[in-house]
């Protein structure tokens, strides 16, 4: 019947048209390099630490094309991050110094407005003035409710606590369960100025705690008093090669465990060395200037008061709220086709509008609108 939009032997074959937009799943961080040539972009990949309003971090790492397009996808937060870039082993930032950086997040943009008709001013309906000064009346006796909140005095707390150390802090933030606290040394790269100037970690404890034996080569054998040492990095057992391979600069932490060590195999009769990584962010602080960009994330979700009045005596104040009752996630089934929702009325509200909107299984949407008297 004329049907031109598909080639129906190429369906049938399995052949299907080349997608010039693929679907997103959830938030997508966008970037254009610019400034360089494909052959400076060939084998590229571009690094990331996004950071976020509860100072969490998360490490990202994605290639980038010959074009300088590069993504971060499947993001989810909420209000906005920040995100650090640079050049994937551009340890000095030349390459990055040099390049341009356009990043988005994958928002559809806001739609274009325009201005109607000077015409159509004049067929558009009447305010209600009556109801636009009740509204009017309503907000000043909200505010003046908010003046008398902001007097009200308290009466004097005196809060007495202890300064956690840096140790006590890096501790709380790297190690867990048997790794946190203990009978142990914690040393961190500021304590000690030949820390970072040592070959390794090992060379590094070698004769610097008693008990603890280092011996020379590679591998080097640990030992505490005769028994072997077990050693961990970022609490995962490894062997002694392993961390004579990291480099001083992505340490953060070294804890040393007098024996017995309980999270060790066997009940660790040699004690322990863990050694911490340096994550997140705090793997860039040697990098000085590291760029960076704010990215808008979700909105956060709205909450609306809803006070709670079946102990008359906790409230004092009028109660002045718009909004009655919201609920964003409301299911019925065939058992249960009606649904008590229960909420407080305010002090001034005499007439309810009541808003329900929703859909099926079907996707088939629904919307009803009620006025109560």
């Amino acid at each position: 019947n004329g049907w031109r939009r598909f080639n129906w032997e190429s369906v049938l074959a399995n052949q299907w048209p080349k997608l010039m937009y693929q679907p997103d799943n959830y938030l997508t961080i966008q970037g254009q390099v610019t400034g360089l040539n494909k052959a400076l972009l060939t084998n590229r990949e571009i690094n990331a630490v996004i950071e976020f309003t509860n100072k969490q971090r998360s490490f990202l790492n994605t290639p980038v094309s010959t074009g300088g397009k590069f993504v971060f996808p499947d993001m989810i937060f909420y209000d906005t991050a920040k995100l650090f870039y640079q050049f994937n082993n551009d340890k000095k930032k030349d390459l990055t110094a040099r390049a341009g950086f356009d990043i988005k997040n994958g928002f559809i943009k806001d739609p274009l407005q325009l201005k109607p008709d000077s015409l159509l001013f004049w067929h558009l309906p009447k305010a209600d003035t009556v109801s636009l000064a009740k509204n009017i009346e309503i907000y000043k006796e909200a505010l003046s409710e908010q003046e008398l909140m902001k007097v009200k005095t308290l009466k004097g707390i005196t809060i007495k606590g202890k300064q956690k150390t840096k140790q006590e802090v890096m501790d709380a933030e790297y190690a867990s369960g048997f790794f946190s606290g203990g009978d142990s040394r914690t040393v961190l790269p500021e304590d000690d100025p030949a820390f970072l100037s040592s070959q390794n970690v090992l060379d590094y404890l070698r004769g610097r705690f008693a008990g603890l034996q280092v011996s020379a080569g590679n591998p080097a054998t640990v030992s505490w008093r005769g028994s072997t040492t077990t050693l961990f990095m970022n609490e995962m057992e490894q062997q002694a090669e392993v961390l004579q391979n990291i480099p001083m600069s992505d340490i953060a932490m070294v804890k040393i465990f007098h024996p017995p060590f309980f999270g060790a195999m066997g009940g660790g009769a040699g004690g322990a060395v863990a050694v911490y990584l340096k994550k997140g962010a705090a793997a860039y602080q040697s990098v000085k200037g590291l760029d960076y960009i704010t990215v808008p994330g979700y909105s956060p979700l709205k909450e609306f008061y809803s006070p709670d009045y079946s102990n008359p005596n906790a409230y004092d104040s009028t109660d002045l709220r718009k909004t009655l009752y919201w609920n964003p996630f409301v299911v019925t089934n065939k058992k249960t086709r009606r649904i008590l929702l229960p909420f407080f009325n305010n002090d001034i509200t005499r007439r309810m509008k009541i808003i329900i909107e929703g859909c099926n299984e079907d996707g088939k949407l629904t919307r009803v609108e009620k006025l109560i008297r």
